[in-house]
């Protein structure tokens, strides 16, 4: 596996096509809408002898193999390094999307366990390049039903991921699986991004021997980063998963034995709980973007999940942000937070499009009435009437993905085990941490977020993006869109590291980073917001493709947020 440097190293590099740099090197990111960039990018990069990418496959290798695919074949961007890697050399050799979420996914239960271990659950939103359609896959799962013990939440990841392939996927599931199974096996090296989830929960271990066990430094502490992390059980389970498919715990002799285990370890966690589980399939939310595109957004659980769609459809509607004056944004976003979150999911409805198709919307007259009371030059403190606790900082444990391919798949996914390894207890002799159930369900899916953008006419993909980190992580995802594609003049690099804000209506308090300019926090001031600082408001991995996707001469961007240790990597890098 060639050596691919961090992004954190090299700021300048972006998703951007090979045909792009062998003409002019690296460029900073541009916003997509700029269409005097991209008609001087298109003469200049016609002007070149040479185009890699253009001939997408090489002769002689078989699909399957790194490098069958030459040029571009897509990016990726996650939360955890290693994990990224693995999904890179999939889309390489010729993988789609849901390939290489699948082998993402479960090498982040070897590298990132914290967030994305076999006993937690998420939810993913894929698009189809050949129909152009777009679903939600909900793999949230229930809180375990036994009598004894601790309640946990019973497995979804397995089963979640396995029919996200059997929909999405191309390359077999062993060839997925296999990395993660050697990896855990013969080790991985801690990760910082690993590293700095276990310093969080210095105590989550407590709670299972096996857990102590397989992290002990042999010094009475934990390893820490850089050091080399064996897990033989869970390599042994994962080849199971391999060999038999992601159904093997919820049915059959082992599905009793995987419950069992769970119970040795002093979870309430039965068989019937695991036989239960189903993924289910649900739609998208959609929201009109610019340029005939249009936002899609996860179908949540519950009503709470769909602020960011609604918070971006206050947003942009009638050009109301792309309009604004800059010590304006900040305002306008705290109050759409807000008013969306009050809102819950009042007003979506079912509405014929132009095409003749039907889509779930807000409808225009819905959003003026909500923007009815807003005020450019003052904030209005709303009526709560029942008021949810909202940590920005979350309970931890969760984490985000961002897959595209070269034909335009993607795949989204934000994952949780409701808590920083969860439960801290283990399927014992499995090596499977078991997730918490959710604390609050609205809580829960205001940490998860995702989105694609497509043009419906043009049957093309052109930015996606998904986020976690507590109940501002759908706001986070929002403000990163609406700086890199609403119309402002930051390039994707700058949206992704401007600082954040949340407007909590519970409190009456409006959460900004550390951080955050003056004349921002002068200008928020002025407007009668009181004002909190707060280390870090959610997590977003994110890609633009400029030319849109499937296309000859691709231009696109992908990012991993600069708050965490991720990465995000493409051709070139």
């Amino acid at each position: 596996m060639r050596k691919i440097p961090d992004t954190r190293e090299n700021p300048r590099f972006v998703l951007l096509s090979t045909a792009w740099d062998a003409c002019f090197g690296h460029r900073r990111g541009r916003s997509w809408f700029s269409q005097l960039f991209m008609a001087i990018a298109a003469i200049a990069i016609s002007a070149c002898s040479y185009i890699p990418g253009v001939s997408d496959e090489e002769e002689g290798l078989d699909k399957g193999t790194v490098g069958y695919v030459q040029g571009f074949f897509g990016g990726v961007a996650a939360d955890e390094p290693q994990a990224v890697l693995i999904a890179r050399d999939v889309l390489a050799a010729g993988g789609t999307a849901g390939d290489a979420a699948v082998a993402l996914y479960f090498m982040l239960s070897v590298t990132y366990p914290s967030a994305a271990g076999l006993g937690g659950g998420g939810i993913c939103l894929a698009r189809d390049p050949k129909t152009n359609s777009i679903e939600t896959l909900d793999f949230l799962s229930q809180t375990s039903t036994g009598k004894q013990g601790v309640r946990v939440n019973v497995p979804g990841n397995p089963r979640g991921f396995f029919a996200l392939h059997a929909k999405y996927g191309n390359l077999t599931w062993a060839e997925m699986i296999r990395p993660a199974e050697q990896a855990a096996r013969f080790g991985t090296q801690i990760s910082r991004a690993f590293a700095k989830q276990v310093e969080k929960a210095p105590g989550v271990f407590a709670a299972s021997a096996e857990a102590r066990e397989i992290f002990n430094n042999g010094q009475g502490g934990v390893i820490g980063e850089g050091s080399l992390l064996k897990q033989q059980s869970l390599s042994t389970l994962l080849a199971r998963i391999r060999s038999r498919g992601g159904g093997t715990i919820y049915s059959g002799p082992f599905a009793r034995q995987f419950a069992q285990a769970a119970q040795d370890d002093g979870a309430a966690l039965t068989y019937e709980d695991l036989r239960s589980f189903k993924p289910i399939w649900r739609g998208n939310i959609e929201v009109p973007f610019v340029n005939r595109t249009a936002l899609h957004f996860l179908m949540p659980r519950t009503q709470a999940g769909t602020m960011a769609a609604k918070s971006m459809a206050l947003a942009i509607h009638d050009k109301r942000y792309a309009e604004a004056e800059e010590n304006e944004r900040g305002h306008l976003v705290a109050e759409v937070t807000q008013r969306a979150l009050v809102d819950g999911g009042k007003g979506f409805a079912k509405i014929e499009r132009e095409d003749g198709e039907t889509a779930i919307q807000l409808s225009g007259d819905y959003i003026e009435s909500l923007m009815s009371s807003y005020h450019d030059d003052r904030v209005v403190r709303l009526v709560v009437d029942k008021p949810v606790q909202l940590s920005v900082a979350g309970r931890g444990g969760e984490t985000s993905f961002t897959v595209v391919d070269r034909k335009g798949g993607v795949v989204v996914c934000s994952l949780t085990m409701n808590g920083t390894f969860g439960s801290g207890r283990m399927a014992r002799g499995l090596g499977v941490f078991l997730a918490n159930p959710a604390g609050s369900f609205a809580e829960r899916d205001l940490s998860l977020g995702g989105f694609i953008v497509i043009s419906k006419f043009r049957k093309r993909f052109f930015m996606a993006g998904a986020a976690s980190g507590g109940a501002a992580a759908q706001s986070a995802l929002a403000q990163v869109v609406l700086r890199a594609g609403a119309g402002t003049k930051d390039s994707l690099e700058t949206a992704m590291a401007r600082k954040r804000l949340f407007r909590n209506p519970a409190t009456a308090t409006t959460e900004y980073e550390t951080g955050l300019a003056q004349s921002e926090l002068d200008a928020l001031r002025r407007r009668g917001h009181d004002l909190k600082p707060v280390e870090k408001i959610g997590a977003v991995n994110l890609a633009i493709c400029e030319t849109g996707l499937p296309a000859k001469i691709p231009v696109c961007g992908i990012r991993t947020d600069p708050r965490g240790f991720g990465l995000a990597t493409s051709p070139g890098s």
